[in-house]
């Protein structure tokens, strides 16, 4: 477990790709949230971060106006300078 960790949210999908927009008329959820387990899979095979590292890619959910939107986050230890 963390001791102090902080979040760098990396977005829903690779910069520049298209990604599911939240719409207050729409069922967007199980789109969204898949669409950044492709992204996180992608992330963990192109960036692996070793076991020494207190660090992980996590999805998190954000409140806004017209609905939840989910996104990518690396999540790590702000104490631990390997992590930082």
């Amino acid at each position: 477990m963390f001791s102090s960790r902080d979040k760098m949210e990396l977005g829903p999908t690779p910069c520049g790709e298209d990604c599911v927009q939240v719409d207050k008329n729409g069922d967007y959820i199980q789109a969204m949230k898949e669409e950044c387990r492709r992204y996180k899979a992608l992330l963990v095979e192109k960036f692996p971060i070793p076991e020494d590292i207190n660090a992980c890619f996590v999805i998190k959910g954000n409140l806004h106006d017209f609905g939840t939107y989910y996104e990518v986050c690396i999540s790590y230890d702000t104490e631990d300078k390997k992590s930082v």
